[in-house]
């Protein structure tokens, strides 16, 4: 993994993400996720779609940038959108590639068996959008190297993503209690 670079997201108090472009990383430290406001979101988007493609094959473990220790690969539940993440056993914060975040965020979905057939009918090969590996369409709908299946931008879940932004851009998100 290449190192992981701080990106700064929001204007009025900003949180600073780790980000590594090439291997299409997120590290989220305990609480920044959660603390993203919609209008976070939408720059993490455009963040995503300049970054491009994984140019770094995705190591299979990770340890945690803040305790060394490794992370625990982690199945989650969002709605109804499965999606997985590394995540740190000391509670220090989470790693989880640009494709789950953005499956998170209900911005791409698995396809139809229609469209997996056009798809294949029309296009032979595609890059994986989690970790950058050739995914050949005639044998499969998965990606052999990290198992992450075949995903499409949904324009509706897009468009519907970016209407529940867009009217949550306005509200500030809970302030946080520390103990």
């Amino acid at each position: 993994m290449a190192p992981l670079l701080q990106e700064a997201f929001g204007s009025l108090r900003p949180i600073e993400i780790s980000a590594c472009a090439p291997c299409n990383l997120f590290w989220f430290d305990k609480l920044e996720s959660v603390r993203l406001t919609p209008k976070s979101v939408l720059e993490v988007f455009a963040f995503i779609g300049r970054a491009g493609r994984a140019r770094n094959t995705l190591s299979s473990q990770f340890n945690c940038p803040i305790c060394s220790k490794p992370l625990a690969l982690t199945h989650d539940l969002q709605r109804t959108t499965r999606f997985t993440y590394w995540r740190c056993r000391n509670d220090h914060g989470q790693l989880i590639t640009f494709h789950h975040f953005l499956r998170e965020k209900n911005f791409i979905r698995a396809p139809s068996p229609a469209e997996l057939a056009k798809l294949r009918a029309t296009v032979r090969q595609v890059g994986c959008s989690q970790c950058g590996a050739p995914v050949d369409l005639a044998s499969q709908s998965i990606c052999a190297h990290c198992g992450a299946p075949v995903a499409l931008i949904d324009p509706e879940g897009v468009a519907k993503a970016l209407r529940e932004l867009d009217t949550g851009a306005g509200r500030r998100p809970p302030p946080i209690r520390r103990r």
